[in-house]
């Protein structure tokens, strides 16, 4: 049986901002009875990638896309495995968890992989 992931809706990179980010904290607490949504990235371009972790079981990807200027990082916590299957350039669809990182006092979008499938 596979596990399926179930997404709100398919979301625009326009609304990768920190004003997204802020919407959905209003929906918080999350937990089993109230799941952190998830969102669907169509056309994700793989501008690079690495392992994280002592043991490499994490994977960072920074994506992009065409209609865009602007990179993102997504974090793949546990899925250092599938780092294979991703080639520079590559286009992916990724469900995702929009959350908000904050490092030396800036605030940024990052993106938390649930899943992915390479693009059509």
């Amino acid at each position: 049986m596979e596990k399926t992931i179930e997404v709100e809706t398919i979301i625009s990179p326009k609304l990768l901002t920190l004003k997204t980010v802020q919407l959905i904290k209003k929906f918080a607490p999350f937990g089993l009875a109230n799941s952190k949504p998830v969102f669907v990235l169509k056309n994700a371009v793989i501008k690079n990638y690495k392992l994280l972790g002592r043991e490499q079981e994490h994977l960072k990807l920074i994506v992009t896309f065409v209609d865009q200027n602007q990179d993102y990082e997504v974090l793949a916590w546990g899925k250092g495995m599938f780092s294979s299957e991703f080639k520079i350039n590559e286009r992916f669809d990724l469900a995702v968890a929009i959350e908000s990182n904050t490092y030396r006092d800036f605030e940024k979008v990052q993106l938390v992989l649930r899943d992915f499938k390479k693009s059509n």
